[in-house]
């Protein structure tokens, strides 16, 4: 986060992508299948699930996700504009600036919260997945 505080916001929601990839997988190259497209009635372009699955396993390891109804709806549409360059974080689009921006300090807020959900998704996922069967041992 000392270097791009955006790199920091992926590398975030990367590690609950990970996590979160659960289903079959393609014989040939691995890639995780999802349960099929979605195709729009506007555009006709496919629309993937991913966003779904994520929100999905957000509620499923944090409980308490509606108490963060916007970062529940725009942590995976903000991670794909950075992934795909559409979109930097203010604070790394202007690092001198220190006086207050509402627009730096809304994004701040929603990165203290992502680090939190992050935090309570890995503690959780851990638990459930591998707590109760370590303690069978």
């Amino acid at each position: 986060w000392q270097e791009s505080s955006s790199a920091a916001f992926i590398a975030l929601i990367t590690s609950l992508e990970c996590l979160a990839k659960e289903g079959d997988t393609c014989k040939y190259c691995s890639q995780v299948l999802l349960e099929g497209l979605e195709i729009c009635e506007h555009c006709k372009q496919p629309r993937y699930r991913i966003t779904n699955h994520f929100r999905e396993f957000l509620e499923r390891y944090v409980p308490f996700i509606e108490q963060f109804p916007r970062e529940k709806r725009i942590l995976y549409e903000l991670r794909s504009k950075f992934v795909h360059g559409l979109d930097l974080l203010q604070q790394d689009l202007e690092p001198w600036s220190f006086l207050m921006q509402p627009k730096q300090d809304e994004q701040r807020e929603i990165q203290r919260n992502l680090y939190f959900i992050t935090g309570v998704a890995i503690y959780n996922w851990l638990w459930i997945n591998h707590g109760a069967s370590a303690l069978a041992k």
